[in-house]
């Protein structure tokens, strides 16, 4: 947590960094969530991998929207996937 305190998004991800404002301006200005948003993420580790990403307005007790909340969850590999269809079709047919 230390090394990226107080950095900028866009020192951390400079491709991405406008989209991810858009998303966050987007979610302010209109007080509703952007939920299952897939996206490429790199992690600490410099590895990219798939992860959904939900936006949700976070409000001051008056309910006034003063930021957002952003809930990211990694998604399994494409291998990972691949062998869960291969137990579901065993299970299946068995």
């Amino acid at each position: 947590m230390a090394e990226v305190e107080g950095q900028l998004t866009s020192d951390l991800y400079p491709e991405e960094a406008e989209q991810y404002y858009q998303d966050d301006l987007s979610v302010i200005a209109s007080g509703r969530p952007k939920l299952g948003i897939v996206e490429l993420y790199q992690m600490a580790s410099g590895e990219k991998r798939w992860v959904q990403t939900d936006k949700v307005p976070y409000r001051d007790p008056q309910g006034n929207v003063i930021g957002v909340l952003v809930l990211l969850k990694i998604l399994p590999s494409a291998s990972k996937r691949k062998r869960r269809c291969k137990t579901v079709n065993v299970n299946i047919d068995s």
